[in-house]
């Protein structure tokens, strides 16, 4: 990943990301994330919304708001 957006994920930047509800609407959360060994990670746990949706549909994006 260009290394311009690899910092960006490892500054101290707000993170969103959107997710496709099971109804086909977008589902938008901000989230704390991380780039790690070429993964861009975000923070979740089990059960909710944005999880869930990325198990029925793994299509997702992402915007990093660099302050």
């Amino acid at each position: 990943m260009d290394q311009k957006v690899e910092r960006l994920f490892r500054e101290n930047n707000l993170i969103f990301i959107a997710t496709i509800n099971l109804d086909g609407s977008p589902q938008l959360t901000p989230v704390w994330g991380d780039y790690q060994d070429g993964h861009i990670l975000v923070n979740t746990a089990e059960g909710r919304i944005k999880h869930r949706n990325v198990l029925h549909d793994s299509r997702v994006a992402v915007c990093v708001v660099s302050h």
